[in-house]
């Protein structure tokens, strides 16, 4: 087992430091990636269909309305808005 005297030697690492503390940050580098790609990624998906689904909501809504207009119209022609055709009256 290998015994350091102080920090310093610790840090250096016999000469070796570039290389070993170079493998732990790609190391600690890859671990953080793994462990927060999935969350952000979760998150971009939520709020891309969030918008999406504004979008459509938004380009259904004004067809919707032309409907609903349309069928208001068409209730009061019949209510008095437009008059009846009249009928010939029948005697008998």
């Amino acid at each position: 087992m290998i015994q350091f005297s102080s920090w310093q030697e610790f840090l250096a690492m016999g000469c070796h430091a570039p290389y070993v503390w170079t493998a732990y940050g790609v190391t600690l580098a890859v671990i953080l990636y793994i462990l927060c790609a999935p969350v952000l990624a979760q998150r971009r998906f939520v709020r891309e269909q969030r918008q999406r689904l504004l979008r459509e909501g938004a380009q259904a809504q004004p067809r919707a309305g032309a409907a609903k207009r349309a069928s208001t119209e068409a209730a009061q022609e019949g209510e008095g808005g437009a008059p009846a055709p009249s009928q010939p009256e029948v005697s008998t």
